[in-house]
């Protein structure tokens, strides 16, 4: 299962971690986001050992998801934030 991202522990965990992150900023009413969801937690399921696999509900934490997240579904690799080179993909590609 994906850890579950927040405002409180996204620094921590995230920008923080010493393991590679892979962060889905997602929401409830986004039927793709919805679509992917399972996804996300197979590669948690797979990797977690390697990769540190989350969620952030972009609704629920908002503070973080302005900061990090310009659309959605959006799922963002942690180089994002250490070198600027950022693994994205969207609903709209056929494979992760």
């Amino acid at each position: 299962m994906a850890t579950k991202f927040t405002d409180d522990n996204f620094e921590e965990d995230v920008l923080k971690s010493d393991k590679p992150v892979l962060v889905d900023f997602w929401a409830e009413w986004c039927g793709p986001c919805l679509m992917l969801g399972p996804v996300i937690d197979e590669l948690a399921k797979d990797l977690g050992d390697k990769v540190k696999i989350g969620k952030l509900n972009v609704d629920e934490n908002q503070k973080t998801s302005q900061i990090q997240c310009n659309e959605h579904p959006n799922s963002t690799s942690d180089k994002k934030w250490r070198n600027s080179r950022a693994v994205r993909w969207s609903s709209a590609q056929t494979s992760v």
